[in-house]
């Protein structure tokens, strides 16, 4: 159980601002909720996600315990696309 805790564990810490907090657990709290699609050629099929599922970010935050601001869904929205942006990157 250890080992995994490790792995698991962030391999750098960075600052978040206090105003960004409960976006940034939010985000957090909907790491398996991306809608998905699968695209394949004769080649190769790959998986792409396409955003998040919006129709479960708010029963998210309640069950979290978290405060959903329209603010923080616009914080959300923008760590969404920069998560499209890098898992896009590293599908190249």
């Amino acid at each position: 159980m250890a080992d995994f805790a490790k792995a698991a564990a962030p391999q750098d810490d960075f600052p978040i601002l206090p105003a960004n907090g409960s976006a940034v657990r939010l985000f957090q709290a909907l790491q398996t909720q991306w809608r998905t699609t699968a695209i394949s050629t004769m080649a190769k099929a790959v998986i792409v996600r396409t955003g998040l599922d919006y129709a479960v970010i708010e029963p998210t935050a309640r069950l979290s315990g978290l405060a959903l601001e329209s603010d923080d869904f616009i914080r959300v929205r923008v760590m969404e696309t920069a998560a499209l942006n890098a898992f896009h990157d590293e599908a190249r």
